[in-house]
């Protein structure tokens, strides 16, 4: 008797693992990854303006078993560089746009309002200037890959702490979510702007619930995305009310090198997104007009590499 009970307690406990590794199969609700932004990947020997970014993000579905209108949280922390127009300054004048550093964390909330919609609120917190450690960054960057020491960081912006609130949403301008529409606004004491872009994509696209493009990839059980693989590209009106990067902290007194923005640009970005059940991919490249009158046109590469459990 007590070895058939034993057999029976053995099988059922088999299939309790079967079907929770089965659950587990189907079940991706936490992302994780990171984006770098570099001019490098131009490979053109190009070294200025916003010169490097490293974000790595922490991604959360919280309600898996209610896909019509999910809800997704982020947690990020980051670093951005700025240079002048180049990273060799031994001459004030050739500053046209100042060093400056800004190490941040920040977090995010995002819901599917409509199956061709959704709204994402959140925001970020950090410090510019030394504190940031930029400078630390890209000397060692430099040196780790055979570069030249930057020099002029002792014109960079001074200390400042900062906090920036952002909100963006996203709609779908047609059936197949290939014609996007992406609009941003920033407020805060780093950046204030507003950003209004058209997406087109070609390839294999997800609708926006389930897409790399909307932050959507994470999923709940018997939900499973499909594959996305496709071209895109994104012109973009920009609006720059205030960049602390360029113009200093907003508790400093007056910088010497600090650089008003232009209030309007253009930009575009273009690249390639791929994402399958467990990694997404991405590589982009964004160009944008003058972002102040001394300063010429903008350009930088960009990676990314998510992994989903």
């Amino acid at each position: 008797m007590y070895s058939r009970f034993v057999v029976i307690c053995i099988i059922l406990n088999c299939l309790v693992i079967n079907i929770l590794a089965q659950k587990k199969d189907k079940y991706r609700a936490s992302e994780i990854g990171f984006k770098n932004d570099n001019d490098v990947y131009l490979f053109v020997g190009q070294d200025r303006y916003y010169t490097n970014g490293l974000q790595v993000f922490y991604r959360r579905l919280l309600n898996p078993l209610t896909p019509d209108r999910k809800i997704v949280l982020t947690f990020e922390i980051g670093q951005s560089i700025y240079n002048p127009q180049s990273a060799y300054i031994r001459n004030v004048n050739r500053i046209d746009r100042p060093f400056a550093g800004w190490l941040y964390a920040g977090g995010y909330g995002q819901m599917m309002l409509r199956p061709h919609s959704f709204v994402k609120l959140g925001g970020q917190y950090g410090v510019l200037g030394p504190d940031s450690r930029a400078e630390a960054v890209q000397k060692w960057y430099h040196r780790t890959f055979g570069f030249d020491a930057p020099v002029g960081w002792q014109y960079q912006i001074p200390n400042a702490t900062g906090y920036t609130i952002r909100t963006q949403s996203m709609y779908a301008l047609d059936k197949a979510h290939k014609i996007l529409l992406n609009t941003s606004l920033s407020m805060g004491n780093v950046f204030q702007n507003l950003t209004m872009a058209t997406m087109f994509r070609w390839g294999k696209v997800a609708h926006l619930s389930e897409s790399v493009v909307a932050d959507n990839r994470v999923f709940g059980l018997g939900q499973a995305p499909p594959l996305e693989l496709f071209f895109f590209i994104q012109p973009s009106l920009h609006f720059t009310f205030l960049d602390a990067t360029m113009q200093g902290g907003a508790n400093n007194a007056p910088f010497e090198f600090a650089r008003e923005p232009r209030i309007w640009g253009l930009g575009t970005s273009l690249g390639l997104m791929r994402a399958g059940k467990r990694w997404s991919f991405q590589l982009a490249y964004f160009f944008r007009t003058l972002e102040n009158r001394q300063m010429k046109w903008t350009s930088y590469g960009t990676t990314g590499l998510s992994f989903r459990f």
